[in-house]
């Protein structure tokens, strides 16, 4: 291992290639539905770059950048993200049921991963793991803002909106990535303890609540 490198950058490491995997699944409900889908990865990879390669991390950061790579990689899947999901709505709108579905499934899964780690009675264990996937950015730009924390309920928000500018960049709407990621988080919540939910308030606050 790297003398350089510690936990967190392995964490967000992590974080981004849970992210470029679902990346790929999008991909495959595309081609299910026969988009040009050949066409639009070669645009992106030039334009945003080319997914991470599947080696461990020490092999492939720029040690002498480990800041700037890690952030260089979370704008190249989040620019990719947006542009295959805005132009797979362009083509049928339809597949935004599949894609929900696609989150939903996956919430599941990573719940499932996470049942044996965690006390699924704490509700901040809970959220703190499903911190372990989400992509909001760098450590550093500490997002997710904890507002409320009890037993009962954990109440956060997002000090900024860090995905808006990757969707206006290809002409979608960021909405429709936190509608899927939306998905993702309810199903992980209640998949991983089913007396829980997830709220979302009017003023876009979210909260994992006890039933």
């Amino acid at each position: 291992m790297s003398l350089f490198l510690g936990k967190i950058h392995f964490w967000l490491f992590d974080k981004i290639k849970w992210f470029e995997n679902l990346e790929e699944e999008v991909l495959k409900i595309a081609k299910e539905r026969n988009m040009p889908v050949e066409e639009w990865v070669s645009y992106a990879n030039l334009n945003f770059g080319e997914k991470t390669p599947n080696k461990p991390l020490d092999e492939i950061i720029d040690e002498s950048n480990i800041h700037g790579w890690l952030e260089g990689r979370i704008n190249s899947a989040e620019s990719r993200c947006a542009y295959y999901i805005t132009n797979m709505l362009k083509e049928d709108k339809g597949v935004k049921k599949e894609l929900i579905e696609l989150y939903e499934n996956h919430g599941k899964i990573n719940a499932d991963e996470c049942k044996g780690q965690i006390d699924r009675e704490n509700i901040l264990e809970v959220y703190n793991s499903l911190n372990d996937y989400i992509l909001d950015g760098m450590p550093c730009d500490r997002i997710n803002e904890v507002l409320e924390n009890s037993p009962e309920k954990i109440v956060w928000h997002m000090s900024r909106d860090l995905h808006e500018r990757f969707w206006e960049s290809v002409g979608g709407d960021v909405n429709e990535f936190h509608d899927l990621r939306n998905s993702w988080i309810k199903a992980f919540v209640e998949e991983i303890n089913p007396q829980l939910e997830l709220v979302i308030y009017e003023n876009g606050h979210k909260a994992i609540v006890r039933k």
